[in-house]
């Protein structure tokens, strides 16, 4: 007999077992539960979401204001790379124009030379 209530009872056990887990089943799986934890974990994380999303709007700003900055640094270097032959050549000019300056005083020294020796002689 003790054999026999022990089937019985296992069978009794694992009926139960299957309804608590089919309740379980169902009620964790019922549509206003599952609207209760969205809005719970709305509620919850909310806040923190939308301080994220303000911070990444703000990065965003900052990223975007750093790449125009980069654009306008990149357009100003080959603005400069395109202007090398113009400033080549005012390199040139004005050392032409440094050597001609030179030239000039050293004409003028020799002049004043001369018209001192000049001068010179005829007293």
């Amino acid at each position: 007999m003790v054999g026999v209530t022990d089937t019985d009872l296992n069978r009794k056990v694992r009926k139960t077992c299957e309804r608590i887990s089919e309740n379980l089943y169902v009620i964790g799986n019922e549509p206003t539960l599952a609207c209760f934890r969205v809005a719970e974990h709305l509620y919850k994380n909310g806040p923190a979401t939308q301080d994220r999303k303000f911070e990444m709007r703000s990065l965003e700003t900052q990223l975007r204001d750093c790449c125009f900055g980069l654009e306008y640094s990149l357009k100003a270097l080959k603005s400069i790379e395109k202007s090398q032959s113009t400033f080549s050549r005012i390199k040139n000019l004005l050392r032409d124009t440094h050597f001609n300056k030179q030239q000039i005083n050293y004409d003028r020294a020799v002049h004043q030379r001369v018209a001192r020796m000049s001068q010179g002689n005829s007293s």
